[in-house]
């Protein structure tokens, strides 16, 4: 009802389990991944002039640097309230998690009547530009389970009709079977912004990664 889009749809198991999680907790455990458009990196710039050093610093089990800053600067809250008010938020990733808040939200509303400013009213978000170059969206993988044979047989003949069908050996070997499912992943992954590939594999002697055509 806001400027915060969803872009696909929820289940409700997921949310009853994310909701019995919330209320024995009262802690949101992950945060809600969503993106903005703002070409100019304004808030950015001002942000990052009140950054100091970070509260902590550390390197993850991955290797990847991790760090936090806490900003108190006034002028940078202003603006990172009024960006936001102003500009519409996508979910990326967490509509379960951003409707059992809204949820959750309305069950303490009804047991904690006239309370204002209260710790339910909120929840945790990592906001990410689409204008920076630090945003990375990788590929969801699903698998499908019990697929009709017929399916099977019929996938490469009518994917043909709008992809490129790129063929892919796969050894029984299990080491060169993960080398060639990520030569896969790999070749999604080299595509130019424009382009579209998709992988398919289904445990048989071969993967395909299909090419969508133009036209």
């Amino acid at each position: 009802e806001g400027g915060i889009l969803p872009h696909e749809g929820t289940l409700a198991e997921p949310k009853e389990d994310r909701l019995r999680l919330l209320t024995a907790t009262a802690c949101s455990f992950s945060q809600i991944f969503a993106i903005y458009d703002d070409p100019s990196k304004e808030l950015e710039r001002v942000l990052r002039e009140d950054m100091g050093e970070p509260l902590w610093r550390f390197t993850d089990e991955h290797g990847i640097g991790q760090a936090m800053w806490m900003v108190t600067d006034p002028e940078g809250l202003e603006l990172a309230a009024r960006t936001f008010d102003e500009t519409q938020i996508v979910i990326a990733d967490g509509h379960h998690r951003y409707e059992t808040a809204v949820a959750y939200r309305d069950l303490m509303r009804a047991a904690h009547p006239g309370v204002e400013d209260a710790p339910w009213e909120y929840t945790t978000m990592f906001l990410c530009n689409v204008a920076h170059r630090s945003l990375t969206i990788l590929p969801a993988h699903r698998m499908l389970r019990q697929l009709p044979a017929e399916i099977l047989r019929d996938f490469e003949g009518r994917a043909a009709e709008f992809f490129d069908i790129i063929p892919i050996a796969v050894p029984g070997d299990p080491v060169r079977r993960t080398a060639a499912i990520h030569e896969l992943l790999d070749l999604m992954a080299s595509q130019q912004p424009n382009g579209h590939v998709f992988g398919a594999y289904w445990g048989r002697s071969y993967a395909v990664a299909l090419r969508l055509r133009d036209k």
